[in-house]
């Protein structure tokens, strides 16, 4: 989000210098910036939606892998990439799509958690993308692991 304002700042600030130029050059060439910054801008907007920040397992057994997969869509008008999914523990394994998400498709996000104990849990998995928005989004799973 800060990213954005920022960007939104000096596009306004870059309008208002233009506005305010002495000669033609100067105008022109504060539009020639301008036109710049807004089409690179424009270009790079990745966004990253997720069909859900928490996947609730419900009652598991103890000692057997169960699978929560987090489908990731790209909002943006550029390629998505996920650079690095990481688990907050070592019970639980990851996978993520490791290609360029093109606009408008899916990726993946897949955790396997494997119960050591029993009781209730709730691990964080820790998604690195190219997001303009938000580069960083926290995935969750929980449950209750239960003898069988």
């Amino acid at each position: 989000m800060k990213t954005k304002k920022m960007q939104w700042a000096v596009l306004s600030l870059l309008i208002v210098l233009g506005t305010v130029a002495n000669t033609i050059a100067e105008r022109n060439i504060y539009t020639k910036v301008l036109l710049k910054a807004s089409f690179t801008w424009a270009v790079e907007q990745n966004g990253a939606l997720v069909n859900t920040d928490t996947y609730d397992f419900g009652a598991i057994p103890l000692a057997q892998p169960v699978m929560a997969t987090f489908i990731v869509t790209n909002t943006g008008n550029s390629p998505l990439i996920l650079s690095q999914v990481q688990a907050s523990c070592g019970c639980t394994v990851t996978e993520y799509t490791q290609t360029p998400i093109a606009p408008g498709k899916t990726g993946k996000v897949t955790a396997v958690y494997n119960a050591a104990y029993t009781g209730m849990f709730h691990k964080s998995i820790t998604v690195t993308t190219n997001a303009v928005e938000e580069s960083t989004k926290t995935l969750y799973i929980k449950g209750e692991v239960r003898n069988q």
